[in-house]
């Protein structure tokens, strides 16, 4: 099972699976937060997302996941046909809820 978060400029829309690939993929819209209270942006244009991975592929599968296999950080543009620069910056995981 794969969960895919996609970014989204506009507000998020109902989760569902990837049509052109199959139901075990399931892709959640996701709008940036607010992470030190001036917006979702820090000032020099980093977009900040803040998720609880693990409610949210319970939401999506209906079951806890039995162990995580990976972790995959992509810039994709094939289906809009457009072109971009992506740069990531830290990413942390915990137990603790957020």
């Amino acid at each position: 099972m794969c969960l895919s978060y996609v970014p989204q400029s506009v507000p998020a829309r109902t989760s569902g699976p990837i049509s052109h690939v199959n139901a075990r993929i399931k892709v959640l819209p996701v709008e940036p937060v607010a992470v030190r209270g001036d917006g979702a942006s820090d000032g020099d244009g980093w977009v900040h997302h803040r998720r609880d991975v693990r409610a949210d592929y319970v939401a999506l599968f209906g079951r806890e996941a039995d162990t995580v296999a990976g972790v995959a950080v992509m810039t994709d543009t094939d289906n809009s046909g457009t072109a971009c620069v992506s740069h990531f910056g830290d990413m942390s995981f915990s137990e603790s809820a957020l």
